[in-house]
């Protein structure tokens, strides 16, 4: 079995899979008809109709074999606040959320990188110690810690940046900050410690016995074979800025998936959760596999059989 075909079934297991327990999970969490319509606000007879009306005193494996015939026409419930299609309302969302990303992206990719290269060209030096020490803390920090406290400071005491909104550029620099902090953190630790081991390798001692300047070692030699490794930590970055969406999203009343998944969870909106579960674990999976394919394209020793030449 050739490694393109390996690695999709692999991620296609692994997006039924969680689908799947998410389903599952769900169902088991709560009664939808109690969270929505309340347990003392209504008679028995209206929870009844309420869950017949959306398939909800079906047995689970009845409404799980429903749910994948709709969804494999393109059919993936609707919404139980608004009766709109699931689909569209997490639709809606996805750019807000898209952009905080790529933004908090650029500022990981703009800080990290640079600092784990100061880091490792200055190793045992205060530079050294000043990003090794920065990366550890902001690396130790969660993410609800640091947003509330980015809010205490630029919009509570100095009021220089507004703490929710989409209104303009500055509404999103303290979320992009608050997402891209601990990434640029993980990565300037890991830049560093992938250059030096580079640096330390023979091919590099013979380039630098051969006359060649310290730039030329660093852009033509270094960075390169250092870069192949940080795709993989890019792969987690991505389905781990995914992930904390809900609590990046959440604190700074940011319109994006991340709040609607954290609402919809408060509501038991099951089909909007399952429809972000399935475009997050799709996004996950993907990433991860587009970094799986991008090996054997920057390194030659890996075929697409999967083993070395």
């Amino acid at each position: 079995m050739s490694f393109i075909v390996r690695k999709s079934l692999r991620a296609l297991f692994s997006i039924v899979f969680i689908v799947t327990a998410i389903f599952l999970l769900m169902r088991l969490a709560g009664d939808p008809a109690l969270a929505i319509l309340g347990p003392d606000d209504f008679p028995p007879a209206v929870l009844a109709d309420f869950r017949a009306l959306w398939g909800l005193d079906q047995p689970v494996w009845r409404q799980y074999l429903d749910y994948l015939a709709n969804a494999a026409t393109g059919h993936f419930g609707r919404s139980f606040v608004d009766n709109r299609p699931a689909l569209t309302v997490v639709l809606e969302r996805l750019p807000g959320t898209l952009f905080l990303m790529a933004t908090a992206l650029i500022i990981t990719l703009l800080i990290g990188v640079p600092a784990g290269i100061i880091a490792a060209l200055k190793r045992n030096h205060p530079w050294d110690v000043a990003v090794s020490g920065a990366a550890v803390i902001f690396q130790a920090t969660p993410n609800f810690v640091l947003g509330i406290g980015l809010v205490l400071v630029f919009s509570v005491w100095l009021r220089l940046l507004p703490s929710a909104g989409t209104e303009s550029w500055q509404h999103v620099v303290l979320p992009a900050i608050t997402f891209g902090a601990s990434n640029a953190a993980i990565f300037a630790r890991f830049v560093r410690a992938t250059l030096l081991d580079v640096l330390r390798q023979p091919y590099m001692l013979a380039a630098a016995a051969r006359g060649l300047s310290p730039r030329i070692l660093l852009l033509r030699h270094a960075l390169p074979n250092a870069g192949l490794p940080l795709l993989t930590i890019l792969g987690f970055s991505l389905g781990g800025m995914v992930a904390g969406s809900i609590i990046v999203e959440t604190i700074f009343a940011w319109p994006g998936v991340g709040r609607l998944t954290a609402t919809s969870v408060g509501f038991r909106d099951l089909a909007v959760i399952q429809v972000v579960a399935l475009f997050t674990m799709t996004a996950m999976v993907l990433t991860n596999l587009a970094v799986d394919l991008l090996y054997t394209v920057l390194d030659p020793r890996i075929r697409l059989s999967g083993g070395p030449r």
